[in-house]
């Protein structure tokens, strides 16, 4: 697999949540690191959907949880920046309202 590949596969994968996210998986165990980190990299950043397909590629034993786990602490981590911001917000416009 090749980076060229892996790109287009993420595109696919975000703009029809399709079999391209398996693709994805797949070049998790890619002997190439810098093919990894970029399947890394584009689960990453389809958010809930990569956590289900990730999570179910682990489940069929398709790839291992270590090779999942550094894109499953990713997104994670941006499901709770993402949450942290929404509440500053409706904080800040609480706080407008009131004033």
């Amino acid at each position: 697999m090749d980076a060229e590949y892996t790109i287009a596969c993420g595109i696919v994968w975000h703009k029809t949540v399709d079999r391209a996210g398996w693709e994805l998986v797949d070049a998790l165990r890619s002997p190439d690191p810098y093919i990894r980190l970029l399947a890394q990299d584009l689960l990453a950043s389809g958010g809930e959907e990569s956590m289900r397909l990730l999570e179910d590629a682990i489940g069929m034993e398709l790839v291992s949880p270590q090779a999942a786990s550094a894109c499953m602490a990713q997104i994670l981590r941006s499901t709770e920046r993402e949450h942290t911001d929404r509440q500053s917000t409706n904080t800040n416009l609480l706080d407008c309202l009131v004033c």
